[in-house]
This record gives C-alpha cells, sequence and structure tokens, in this order.
C-alpha cells in the first residue's frame, strides 16, 4: 500500500484519520507520512467535531507556501523528502 501511494500520490497530499481505541496508528501514521500528510487520532466520538474542525482549519491556513530552493549544490539534501506540496481545494486560494 506504501508503495502504490508514494507511486500514485503526485502533488496530492495524503491525511489520515482514525477513530476510536483501535485503530492502527502505526499504519497510519506511515502512511500519513508517505503521503506528506498528517495522522489525526480521534479517542472518542464526542472528539469528531472537534478534531475534525481543528484539522479542516489547518489545512485551510498552512503556516508556508510556494516555498523554492535554488543552489549550485547538486548534493543538496531536504527533508522531508520530497518537500510537501500544499495545493488549496478552491485554487481560487
Amino acid at each position: 500500500m506504501l508503495a502504490e501511494i508514494s507511486k500514485s500520490l503526485g502533488r496530492s497530499r495524503l491525511f489520515t484519520v482514525g477513530i476510536g481505541s483501535a485503530p492502527n496508528t502505526f499504519l497510519m501514521e506511515h502512511i500519513a507520512s508517505q503521503g506528506r500528510g498528517t495522522f489525526t487520532h480521534i479517542g472518542s466520538q464526542a472528539e469528531v467535531d472537534a478534531r475534525m474542525t481543528e484539522l479542516f482549519n489547518k489545512l485551510e491556513s498552512p503556516v508556508m507556501t510556494d516555498l523554492r530552493v535554488t543552489t549550485n549544490d547538486a548534493k543538496l539534501e531536504t527533508w522531508p523528502n520530497p518537500i510537501p506540496i500544499f495545493m488549496p481545494a478552491n485554487p481560487s486560494c
């Protein structure tokens, strides 16, 4: 599954959400990491609205956008690699 995510993701990002006491957090964290996103664990059904609102607010208000690096150093390393690309849901943003 991780290989398919890496192969098919393109410029998109993948955010995973686990609800309840038994989601496979190890797998969901790795999927989110591979997808250049984050994993949100919601412990109970009562937290769903607040935690999802928090996630959507973070997605709508990125801390940094349009990052670019120009260098002549062919040995430049970046982390994370690849650098996450934010694609707004509304292209007019």
